[in-house]
């Protein structure tokens, strides 16, 4: 199941709280979608 929206935003900030480096798949996927947030990366689901 992909997050998208306000709840993939927090939940990437949660992420980086807990000190965790952002994912590139992401970072590319920001810059691509113009800001909206699709996590590519199944480790996120994993932690």
């Amino acid at each position: 199941m992909m997050n998208t929206g306000t709840g993939a935003y927090r939940q990437t900030l949660w992420f980086w709280k807990c000190g965790l480096p952002p994912d590139p798949g992401l970072t590319a996927h920001l810059q691509g979608e113009n800001g909206r947030l699709k996590f590519s990366n199944a480790q996120y689901y994993l932690l």
